[in-house]
């Protein structure tokens, strides 16, 4: 039997997050790209690894791009993190835009280590 890593459980938690917001089910996932929705449950349990051949349809199927589903991040994010740099990415902002952003974000930074001291 093939061992199971961290790796594979976080996956596995990733694809449960993502297809909860999609608000499918395991079945439905399953469906989609070809396997039974227990199939589906034990990657999101960790109890089996997600097969390579499968990573693009389980992303494209919960609409997401490949990459969310490795543990790869340095700093851990929360879902409402994530939300926002999706939406950032999703208005595709030229190059002012995306300072003006930048100046906001600094601003409310500012006025936080202004409002500690």
């Amino acid at each position: 039997m093939p061992r199971i890593t961290l790796s594979d459980r976080v996956i596995g938690a990733r694809i449960r997050e993502a297809r909860q917001r999609k608000g499918i089910h395991q079945s439905e996932l399953g469906a989609s790209v070809g396997v039974h929705g227990t199939t589906v449950g034990q990657w999101e349990r960790g109890e089996i690894a997600l097969a390579e051949g499968r990573i693009f349809p389980v992303a494209e199927a919960l609409g997401i791009e490949p990459a969310r589903l490795f543990p790869l991040d340095v700093v851990e994010v929360t879902a409402d993190e994530r939300d926002l740099l999706e939406a950032y990415r999703r208005i595709g902002l030229n190059s002012t835009g995306k300072a003006s952003i930048h100046r906001i974000m600094a601003a409310i930074e500012t006025g936080r280590e202004a409002a500690s001291c």
